[in-house]
């Protein structure tokens, strides 16, 4: 995957997983979502939609059904969540798998395209010609 992507996904991965530590709270977070009148659920279910398409469409990443899964998964959580007691349940499962999302992009290889530089010019050489003529 590319740095600017990886640091844009771990940038999400980041604010959903203290999100889903906030409305998980029990009692607290679920009288935040009911006096914003589930607002805080539309905002969620946005970000993961968000999260999805750039995994998804992201061909140089190696993790890319993983991390799409991931996010599509948060999203039918967040869907399940407007339900109030299942809702607390949905946010504490969502708070693992947004560690296991954040240790997935971490983890996956910057992805540097053809680190060859092509010489039209030199393109008969061997490798020890190229070196001894440079």
């Amino acid at each position: 995957m590319k740095r600017m992507m990886k640091l844009i996904l771990l940038t999400l991965g980041i604010i959903m997983l203290l999100k889903e530590i906030f409305l998980g709270i029990p009692g607290i977070g679920g009288a935040y979502i009911l006096s914003l009148a589930w607002a805080p659920l539309g905002t969620n279910i946005t970000l993961y939609f968000i999260m999805f398409i750039l995994s998804a469409l992201d061909r140089t990443n190696e993790a890319r059904f993983s991390l799409s899964v991931l996010a599509f998964t948060g999203l039918l959580a967040n869907v399940i969540a407007f339900f109030p007691i299942l809702g607390m349940f949905m946010h504490w499962l969502m708070v693992f798998l947004m560690i296991a999302y954040i240790f997935i992009v971490i983890n996956t290889r910057e992805y540097r395209g053809n680190t060859t530089y092509y010489d039209s010019y030199r393109a008969g050489e061997t490798v020890r010609e190229y070196k001894n003529n440079k």
